[in-house]
């Protein structure tokens, strides 16, 4: 595939066929710097996650936990706009805290639900276990 770069040399386009105005550049189509550019992470959505948690026995078990920092970590979580890689290590942070201060932790099924939960709204889910 041709592509196109920017001033600081990252991909911007690309294109099967020479384009004019383009420099001539070829990278194989299994080019890992191809692959990312054409297959983009997927940004993460807090409000999404918000509203997919919101009203589910998910989020009522996590405010029974006996560390109520942990909740009130996670409840600021939720309202923040700081950086995501900040706010997503605080956010497993405080499930974490709430989950040992549980009588009784998640079952599996609830487990598997919550995973799912994640990856829909573009959050890794391999950390929960």
């Amino acid at each position: 595939m041709y592509v196109k770069r920017d001033g600081q040399g990252k991909i911007i386009s690309c294109a099967e066929e020479k384009q004019d105005g383009w420099v001539e550049e070829w990278l194989e189509v299994d080019d890992p710097e191809l692959l990312a550019y054409l297959n983009p992470p997927v940004r993460s959505n807090w409000q999404g996650l918000k509203a997919s948690l919101r009203g589910t026995d998910l989020f009522g078990k996590v405010m029974e936990t006996a560390n109520s920092n942990a909740v009130a970590l996670l409840l600021d979580v939720f309202q923040s706009s700081d950086n995501d890689s900040d706010r997503w290590e605080d956010f497993k942070y405080a499930l974490t805290l709430a989950r040992i201060g549980l009588d009784t932790d998640y079952t599996e099924e609830q487990l598997e639900r919550f995973r799912s939960i994640l990856a829909s709204n573009g959050f890794d889910n391999t950390w929960v276990t």
